[in-house]
Parts: C-alpha cells; sequence; structure tokens
C-alpha cells in the first residue's frame, strides 16, 4: 500500500506498506529551495531512515530464513531422513549453493541423482583417492564398505573380498587384516596368510572381549540370574501400566540402555536394575503394586519373586564386579576418537587388577579368570613354534637384564631413573609414544 502524507508546506513522505516489512518512510527532496527547515531536522531524519531501514532489512531476511528453513525440514521429515543429516560438512555448502541460485532453482529429479550426480560424485572421491594412495605406504585409509550380508557366513566369499582388497590397494601396502572371531571368518583369515606370508591376520579385539564376557554370562549362576533379570525386564515393559509405575517409583530412570555388544547390553541392563534395586522393591512391595491385577498373574507372582531375592541382587553384584572392569576396556578398544591399540594391554592389565581387588578370595573369581585368560593369553597359540617362543623370551631376558643394545651408555643413564622390567607399565609406554596422559 502507497500513501502520501503531507509535512506542512515543503516535504512530502512516502508510506510503503507490506505483508513483510512495517511502515518504512522514505523522505523526498525539499519542495522549496528556499525553505528554513533546520538541518538538523534533516539529519535526524536521514538516521533514523536508514536505522528503520536496516531494522527492515534484518526482518525480511529473518522471515525468508525461517520459511526456508520451515520447508527443508518438511522435507526431512516426509523423506524420513535422519535429524543428524543436519550435522554432516556437506549439508551447509549445500544450502549456500542454494542461496547462491536464487529463486527459481528447479530440485534435482530422481534419475539425475541416482545417475549422473552420482557418477560424478564416485570421479570426484576417486580423484580424492588418487591423492591418498601416496600415503598408502605410511599409514590406514578408508577404501569402501562392502554389503556381505548374502555371503557372510560364506568364508569362500569372504577370502576372495579379502583378496579382491589387497590386490585394490597393493599387496605391498598391506601387513595386517582384522576381523572378528567368528568361524567363518577365522578360515579366510588364515587363508590369506598362506597366500600373502607377509600379512598377518588378527581377530577384533572388540570382538574378543565380548567374547569374553559371553564366556562369562555362562557361568550357571550368572546365566540363571541374566535370564531372571532379562525376564523381569521384559515383564515390566510389555504393559503400558507396569512402565508408568517403574517411572513413578524409579523418577523417570529406564531399565534398558543400549551397548555396542549383546553381551556389553547385559552388564549394562544388570548395573541399572543394580542402581534402581531400592526403588524395584519399593515398587513391588507398595499398595499400588499390591492392588493392581498383574501381581496376581503368574509372571507377574514370578518378578515379584525375583526382585525381593537376595540371591539375585548377590549374584548381580557378582557379575558387575567381574564384567564392569571389562566394559571399560572395550569403550576403549571400541572408541573412535584415537587408535587404542598402544591402551589395550595397559587397560587389560589394569581391569584384572580391579577385578582381583574386588574379592576377598581367590575361588570366586578363579573361574572368570580362566575364562579371560583363555581368550587373552594367545601367546602360545599365536606362536606355536618353541624355538621362536624361547627367542621371543630370551628378548624380554635382554631388555630386563639391560644387555646388548640395553648395556650402552644411553640405557646406562637411564637405569638411574627407570629401573628394567621393574617399574615400566603400559601407561609409561603411552606416554613414550606421545601421548600426554593415557587412557
Amino acid at each position: 500500500m502507497l500513501t502520501l502524507v503531507t509535512l506542512g508546506e515543503s516535504r512530502l513522505v512516502l508510506q510503503i506498506e507490506d505483508d513483510y516489512t512495517r511502515p518504512a518512510l522514505v523522505i523526498s527532496p525539499s519542495l522549496d529551495s528556499t525553505s528554513s527547515a533546520s538541518p538538523r531536522l534533516g539529519e535526524s531524519i536521514s538516521k533514523k531512515r536508514k536505522l528503520a531501514t536496516s531494522e527492515d532489512s534484518k526482518k525480511v531476511m529473518e522471515h525468508f530464513k525461517n520459511q526456508a528453513c520451515k520447508m527443508f525440514a518438511r522435507w526431512m521429515y516426509d523423506a524420513g531422513i535422519s535429524f543428524n543429516g543436519a550435522n554432516y560438512e556437506s549439508f551447509g555448502p549445500a544450502i549456500e549453493a542454494i542461496g547462491q541460485h536464487g529463486p527459481g532453482m528447479k530440485p534435482p529429479t530422481y534419475h539425475e541423482v541416482r545417475v549422473p550426480l552420482l557418477n560424478n560424485e564416485v570421479e570426484e572421491t576417486n580423484k580424492i583417492v588418487e591423492e591418498h594412495k601416496k600415503e598408502w605406504e605410511k599409514g590406514a585409509f578408508f577404501l569402501e564398505s562392502i554389503d556381505a550380508s548374502d555371503y557372510s557366513k560364506i568364508g569362500e566369499k569372504i577370502l576372495e573380498s579379502m583378496e579382491n582388497c589387497v590386490k585394490a590397494v597393493g599387496e605391498n601396502h598391506v601387513i595386517k587384516v582384522v576381523t572378528d572371531s567368528a568361524a567363518n571368518n577365522v578360515k579366510p583369515g588364515k587363508m590369506l596368510m598362506r597366500m600373502y606370508p607377509h600379512i598377518y591376520w588378527t581377530p577384533c579385539a572388540a570382538h574378543c572381549i565380548d567374547l569374553m564376557l559371553e564366556g562369562i554370562f555362562k557361568i550357571r549362576k550368572l546365566k540363571d540370574t541374566c535370564s531372571s533379570a532379562m525376564a523381569l525386564c521384559g515383564f515390566i515393559y510389555a504393559r503400558p501400566g507396569t512402565v508408568n509405575m517403574l517411572r513413578y517409583f524409579t523418577k523417570l530412570k529406564e531399565l534398558l540402555r543400549p551397548a555396542k555388544t549383546r553381551f556389553a547390553t547385559s552388564c549394562i541392563m544388570l548395573g541399572r536394575l543394580y542402581l534402581l534395586k531400592a526403588s524395584l522393591q519399593k515398587m513391588f512391595v507398595s499398595e499400588e503394586w499390591i492392588a493392581s491385577k498383574w501381581s496376581k498373574e503368574n509372571s507377574g507372582k514370578r518378578a515379584t519373586a525375583t526382585v525381593l531375592k537376595i540371591s539375585f541382587w548377590r549374584n548381580i553384584a557378582f557379575a558387575l564386579k567381574v564384567c564392569g572392569p571389562l566394559i571399560k576396556v572395550l569403550r576403549i578398544v571400541d572408541g573412535e576418537t584415537k587408535p587404542s591399540m598402544r591402551y589395550i594391554y595397559g587397560a587389560m592389565e589394569r581391569a584384572k587388577s580391579v577385578i582381583v581387588s574386588s574379592f576377598e578370595s581367590e575361588n570366586e573369581y578363579k573361574k572368570a579368570f580362566e575364562i579371560i585368560d583363555h581368550r587373552w593369553e594367545v601367546r602360545g597359540r599365536l606362536v606355536p613354534d618353541t624355538t621362536i617362543q624361547n627367542a621371543i623370551i630370551d628378548e624380554i631376558a635382554v631388555y630386563k637384564y639391560a644387555t646388548d643394545s640395553f648395556s650402552s651408555e644411553m640405557a646406562k643413564r637411564a637405569r638411574k631413573q627407570l629401573a628394567p622390567g621393574e617399574d615400566l607399565n603400559w601407561d609409561d609406554v603411552c606416554i613414550a609414544l606421545g601421548d600426554e596422559e593415557p587412557l
């Protein structure tokens, strides 16, 4: 809407209103060159005009941004795109490119995204890989992800995939292949070592720890306790009424929390139960529970008996004492922030020390330690040749007693600060490798 407003005899004000801005004043030149209006008044009006224009511009831009974000979010909801997509580094440049195009941009078609644009992106990625191939001799690089769902249990197919990757990178650039220790991966790993004698196959450390947890949970009392705990959680979460009652007594705390591996999830579930022990016991002896229809069901009676059983909580405490330290090691080796190889042995030694200190008698944790050592102490199986085993032990003695190269003047000076084979631990190794402090 345009409106002409007369101010005295010398000035006209043009008032503009639309859907996006509040009224802005634009002052026309003086109609009378001999007007005696104060210059200060003109300057004041000019400043106000600029200020109003700047504020209006900000509001217009804010309006357009809100509209754009609203429509983009609606598209994400329609397409089922994860909210985490907004955290990708490529998201910002994409929005900026759309803004630079301006109004009238048509979105890419299904075919364009599926074929030509995808092919272009593959070419760009290959160019980046070509630059990084020069670094393959120096370190690691993500090459590709393969969907092996159809043949993940077939050893020959797994071996074929491994061999293709080795050929793609170049056998001289590969020193180790790491998989989990499932039977369908062990055989291909050993066959690959026979094909390429300089390449070593090793099982994944995280999977080894998960197998330790699996073995520990096969101990009879822990197996029964874990089954009872899962039945208890299943009973509570299968009924909206019991879930609401649980949240009331636990102040909205939940029993289940996800973890990266199956048996780590079991341990964390037991930890949550133990943390909420008092609240659960209070819930299952409350008037609300006794008066409810669920307390009269057979499954409800079993749940009540489980929560009020002393041995149930005692066995959970045992499981947490044994498995808790292993979960901490699992978090280290399965972390993504930094390479964890240098921390594994020190972390495992600390975990075993914590387990020992948690019990009064060796007999209490002896069986669990047998399971842990079966998976961890594999030097004899890794190097079955007794001659090589003896050579390894001799190297340890050379270091411990400071012979050969350890008898040099530099090593002798170091002995004044560090006694060989006594005070050195894995934390010292971490620091020596460049970390300011170990995990």
